[in-house]
Formats: structure tokens, sequence, C-alpha cells
């Protein structure tokens, strides 16, 4: 699997710490995530993938469209497709409530789909990556959607 990162341009390096691109066949398709110490932004540009909480009250997920992700204070599994292609953000700890309109702690051990916070915004954002024809297109589009 190819990842392709950069810290974003003045002034959204105030919020996030990278924008990345991931694309190609996983080493390994399950991986258990430590508590994360930044909240994230996912763009789904491929198959679902599928969240599996360490809490057992929480049911698992299949996460397709696009996703924000608190900051996490357990571990969870997460189950990439066969092929992946995601876009995505890791934001500094303060940096999500700017983006998402709610504050960081309501997202803590969370995730909500973009277009809970976002309205009908998925779809065009997803398009516009999307149509990028590298990684680092869809990264320039990515950062002026933000």
């Amino acid at each position: 699997m190819e990842y392709v990162g950069r810290v974003p341009a003045p002034p959204l390096d105030r919020f996030i710490d990278d924008v990345y691109c991931l694309t190609g066949v996983p080493g390994h398709r399950r991986i258990s995530v430590s508590p994360m110490p930044s909240a994230h932004l996912y763009i789904n540009l491929g198959e679902p993938a599928f969240l599996w909480d360490s809490d057992p009250s929480v049911p698992p997920a299949a996460l397709t469209d696009g996703w924000f992700m608190g900051l996490w204070t357990r571990r969870f599994v997460l189950e990439y497709p066969r092929r992946v292609h995601l876009v995505g953000v890791h934001f500094k700890p303060w940096g999500l409530s700017s983006f998402a309109g709610v504050p960081t702690n309501e997202l803590r051990d969370r995730w909500v789909p973009v277009d809970a916070l976002w309205h009908r915004s998925v779809d065009r954002i997803r398009n516009q990556v999307g149509d990028a024809a590298s990684a680092a297109a869809t990264l320039r589009v990515l950062e002026r959607e933000l």
C-alpha cells in the first residue's frame, strides 16, 4: 500500500498535522489501533472499511463514504478492504472542532459520518478528489476543500 502525505500549507497547518492518500493493497487487512492522540477525517473512495471498538457495547461499523473520528482513549480494530483508496486528515488535538463544528470532546471514542456534520458535502468532496490524476493532485484538492 502506498502512503503519500504532507503537511498542509498555512493557515491549515495550525489545525492539521498532515493530509494523506492511501492506495493499493494493504500488507495487513486488519490492524489493531492503540489510543490515538489525534482526530481524523477519512474520505473513502473505495470499498467499505470496518471498525470494531474494544468496548463490547459498541456495535461494529461499516465505514463507507467519509467519516470523522475523534480522539480515541481505547483500542479498536480497523479492517481495510482488499484494495484501499482513502484520503485522510490527521488533525492536531485541538484542530477538529474548527472543521467539524462540534467540541472535540463530543467525538471522543466515536466516529460520525461526514454528512452528519457537513451536510451533503461528502459526495462533492469524493467526486473532486476521485477525479484527481495523482496522489499529489488529490491532496491539493483536499486542501482546497478544507
